[in-house]
């Protein structure tokens, strides 16, 4: 119960699209259900009570505390407030009385503290490079799905036909094909799809 409440508690949206974030968030839940299904007995309401409150007092615990939280979480029954309060009383005694474990202690919640950080910042570049990975391959999709109805060639449509609009055709410096290359690239295609007589032009695109 406590990992499950800790969960719930440290959940974050952050930068996760909402629908995936709220079925964690429902998950979390259902399982915390599943562990403490509804009940209308008052000693079971009232240890439950008692159990949230130790819950919320070890989770806002230093993490040098951590090996007394775990000692604390496998008793066979759960302490009540009182005595948890003063287990942690006397953990804090003894980590005064042996030399460096104060400094230990205020080190060790940096250095938790800069692990999360690190994390999440590792979630967010992660997030990013699947939205840019996805932006790019909608784009590439999206021009492979462009027909022209005029030249009958896929990745652009007749109001960008180079035939139609020979204006539109890119102009290539030195070093790149020429003008003249892709005119004479389209325009075996472009005859085909007007419908233009071969005998007409003196040549025949099939010869």
């Amino acid at each position: 119960v406590f990992e499950v409440k800790r969960a719930i508690n440290n959940l974050c949206q952050e930068d996760m699209e909402f629908n995936m974030f709220f079925g964690k968030f429902r998950s979390l839940w259902a399982e915390l259900e599943m562990l403490r299904p509804a009940t209308r007995d008052a000693a079971i309401l009232d240890e439950r009570r008692e159990q949230d409150k130790v819950f919320a007092l070890l989770m806002a615990l230093n993490p040098a505390y951590n090996d007394l939280i775990k000692h604390i979480l496998r008793a066979d029954k759960l302490p009540v407030l009182d005595e948890v309060c003063a287990q942690i009383q006397k953990e804090q005694g003894s980590l005064g009385l042996f030399g460096g474990k104060g400094g230990e202690l205020v080190m060790a919640n940096k250095a938790e503290r800069v692990s999360k950080a690190a994390t999440t910042e590792r979630g967010n570049q992660a997030e990013q490079q699947a939205t840019a990975n996805k932006s790019r391959y909608f784009k590439s999709g999206e021009r492979s799905s462009l027909f022209c109805n005029h030249c009958k060639i896929s990745g652009h449509t007749r109001e960008k036909c180079y035939v139609l609009h020979p204006h539109l055709r890119p102009t290539f410096t030195s070093g790149q094909y020429k003008r003249r290359d892709l005119r004479d690239r389209w325009a075996p295609r472009a005859q085909t799809a007007i419908g233009e007589n071969p005998e007409r032009t003196g040549t025949s695109h099939w010869s």
